[in-house]
């Protein structure tokens, strides 16, 4: 049910919307692009040994109602590329993926603030 130490990964970097209006006579048209934001990356194993978060801020750790939007959230905060959610209810954030990828079955632990989502 997820092991302890693999982390599901999102790419928390969303270019920002962009709004066009064109007004021909009396016709406005709008027209409103956003990029996606939050796509899972995949599911990796998280190899820290003591001491070592491999490139890896925690910004939440024991969080009862995680969820990956809140994650994401924190990493753009923090300027961080990349969001990763760990044992449910931990949110780090990172500039680059370190450790190995495993096979997505690895992340099946339900976030604590939402079930139906992966966190690790």
């Amino acid at each position: 049910c997820g092991g302890s130490h693999d982390v599901t990964i999102f790419d928390s970097v969303c270019a920002t919307t962009t709004t066009t209006t064109t007004t021909v006579a009396t016709t406005t048209t709008t027209t409103t692009t956003e990029a996606d934001c939050g796509v899972c990356v995949g599911c990796y194993r998280f190899l820290r040994s003591e001491g070592d978060n491999e490139g890896w801020s925690f910004v939440l750790e024991e969080t009862g109602d995680l969820t990956t939007e809140m994650c994401q959230a924190k990493c753009l905060e923090a300027g961080k590329k990349y969001s990763g959610t760990f044992k449910g209810e931990d949110c780090l954030c990172a500039d680059e993926i370190a450790g190995p990828s495993v096979d997505e079955s690895e992340c099946s632990m339900g976030c604590a603030g939402d079930s139906s989502e992966s966190c690790g």
